[in-house]
């Protein structure tokens, strides 16, 4: 199914993510965590410190960030006894999967908070819990649950009267009924937000409402006109904000429904505001796409040369800095580009440098999974030597000591063996994900043969063409000469017979002398050869070890041209039989048998 301009515009910006000043190291978060004298201080700063981040993230160094503090706050929670830092800690991890794209693990630890909500009496915490639980749900598409928790956590939120909440939780129902495709319920819970921020008058909450709810007929068919109205509120609100990234939204948005609509000057002045915006920000994510954004329009355009020249732009800037992500995205417009264009050799060429980023993307990706993976295990094992050492403590009171030792290390025989078998599944997915990345670079790589061979069927094309024309040119040629010929030879005939006396034999003379100077047969036969050798550039060098005469060679020439007999006599200025004597001569210098067909050994040639 082929996305609409519209959508792919939403697609795109769907990617960017906006570009803090600064975040903590790790050395630096350790040291505050040093200087925090509790386990639930510690879990409370790094759980402030992770909300500063957005939901996804594609900086390495920012994904490795939240995977610290994740697995930090899991192993202070192995020393304390507070529900709400447990669910902290829980919820931490939960964030760090998602990033990783790990959903159903991130989802196994939303299960593990519900059950945390059994021992939670404190309904503001409850309802925390029930947005996260459905947070989990969200990135596995499973809509029921995921609206069933977050209504829980609305009720709660509702009920505590706490507004701003309420309004986030309705804000959030707004979002996810884009992926649901009803926009009917999305506008109501919309409103439901807008309510709430308009009476704070928190222009840029309100901004953001309105470009969801714009965003929600993008896709819908005939709802560009609710689209529009919805964008240009956000634009509205956006511009009495200060964040400058709520006003490119929209603007990027809108320009997807003009290019839809064929405004292409609006749509081109859009896209052109927002890129200047990230540039001045030095959002070189955002500036990039946008990029993107703005070849599509040149291209829609049938401006090829602009759209090249805004994605080799982009290009030399995500060399610079930016993520391989973003390659991969200018690689694609670009290939869009030249195939739109109908430009095969560059396309071809853009292919196999897309194709080999790709590869080392999703190699680079599947040993940050490995990776991921072998910290999880090790903290695994940690909360698995914790939890023995601790009930060893416990058993000792009831077990002689060798019983409880053998407990321990059958349990802890069996949690290794247990690991492992998960690990090796794990482990399997993974090559089952390279399997498949070979077969859609297999896939690719095809595409590219057949865009070479698109390219030589082209070239063969325009050759055949060519070649077509000049023998159309040799033959008309020499149908004209031939032509001239006859004529002026039945004027000669005519003048023969016309009565001569002393008042017309001068003027007679004259016009057969005329006659006689153009019908030069050399003169003649110079055009015919520059035609001819342009069509068959190699037959007189494959002639010239022969003993031909060089009438016997034009002979040859217009036996190839596929000429009559009649045809050549005329060419050649001799009668019908002559041309048969020189055929005959012609064959016995070749070394042609009786039987075999001089015009067909010609035409071999």
């Amino acid at each position: 199914m082929q996305l609409s301009l519209s959508t792919l515009f939403f697609l795109i910006f769907t990617q960017i993510i906006y570009q803090k000043d600064s975040y903590p190291t790790q050395s630096k978060i350790q040291e505050q965590l040093n200087t925090l004298s509790t386990d639930t201080a510690r879990i409370s700063y790094l759980h402030t410190i992770a909300k500063q981040y957005p939901m996804e993230l594609s900086s390495k160094k920012e994904k490795e960030i939240i995977s610290f503090l994740a697995f930090k706050a899991m192993e202070l929670s192995n020393h304390i006894h507070s529900v709400k830092h447990t669910f902290l800690a829980l919820n931490l991890m939960q964030r760090s999967l998602i990033t990783y794209q790990q959903y159903k693990k991130a989802q196994q630890y939303g299960l593990k908070i519900l059950d945390l909500t059994k021992k939670v009496r404190d309904p503001e915490l409850k309802a925390q819990m029930f947005n996260s639980v459905a947070i989990s749900y969200f990135y596995q598409n499973d809509w029921k649950n995921y609206f069933e928790y977050q209504f829980k956590a609305l009720r709660l939120f509702e009920s505590l009267r706490m507004t701003s909440d309420v309004a986030k939780v309705y804000s959030a129902l707004g979002k996810a009924s884009y992926y649901t495709n009803d926009p009917k319920e999305g506008v109501h819970y919309n409103h439901k937000a807008l309510d709430y921020y308009l009476s704070k008058g928190d222009n840029e909450k309100v901004a953001d409402v309105y470009n969801d709810m714009g965003t929600l007929f993008m896709s819908q068919e005939g709802g560009s006109d609710s689209a529009i109205y919805y964008l240009n509120k956000s634009i509205q609100y956006a511009r009495k904000g200060t964040d400058h990234n709520l006003l490119t939204t929209p603007q990027f948005n809108l320009a997807g429904i003009y290019v839809e609509q064929k405004k292409y000057k609006q749509a081109l002045e859009l896209v052109q505001s927002a890129l200047e915006t990230a540039r001045k920000a030095e959002n070189m994510n955002s500036f990039t796409l946008y990029s993107v954004g703005l070849s599509y329009v040149y291209t829609e355009m049938h401006q090829y040369k602009e759209a090249e020249e805004v994605l080799q732009n982009a290009l030399k800037t995500s060399q610079v800095e930016g993520t391989p992500y973003l390659k991969i995205q200018i690689y694609k417009a670009l290939n869009e580009l030249y195939t739109q264009s109908g430009d095969a050799e560059r396309n071809v060429e853009i292919l196999h440098k897309y194709i080999a980023l790709r590869d080392s993307v999703f190699n680079e990706e599947k040993a940050e999974a490995i990776s991921q993976m072998k910290v999880e295990y090790e903290t695994e094992k940690k909360e698995a030597q914790i939890h023995i050492l601790e009930d060893s403590v416990r058993t000792r009171n009831w077990l002689m000591g060798i019983s409880a030792l053998a407990g321990l290390l059958a349990f802890g025989l069996f949690w290794g063996y247990w690991r492992a078998f998960r690990l090796q599944k794990q482990l399997r997915l993974q090559q089952q994900q390279s399997f498949e990345q070979q077969q859609e670079n297999m896939k690719l790589e095809q595409q590219a043969l057949q865009a070479q061979k698109d390219l030589a069927e082209q070239k063969n094309l325009t050759l055949q063409t060519e070649m077509e024309a000049k023998q159309r040119e040799l033959t008309t040629a020499t149908m004209f000469i031939q032509q001239k010929n006859e004529l002026l030879e039945s004027l000669q005939q005519q003048i023969r017979e016309v009565s001569v006396n002393e008042t017309n034999h001068k003027q007679i003379h004259q016009i057969s002398q005329t006659i006689r100077r153009n019908m030069n047969f050399d003169d003649d036969w110079d055009k015919i050869k520059i035609h001819f050798e342009g069509v068959h550039p190699d037959f007189f060098e494959k002639l010239a070890t022969t003993s031909l005469t060089d009438h016997e060679l034009r002979h040859c020439a217009y036996i190839k041209m596929k000429f009559n007999p009649k045809e050549i006599a005329s060419l050649l200025n001799i009668d019908v039989n002559s041309v048969r004597v020189s055929r005959y001569r012609i064959k016995k210098k070749l070394g042609l048998d009786a039987e075999q067909d001089l015009p067909d050994y010609i035409s071999s040639i």
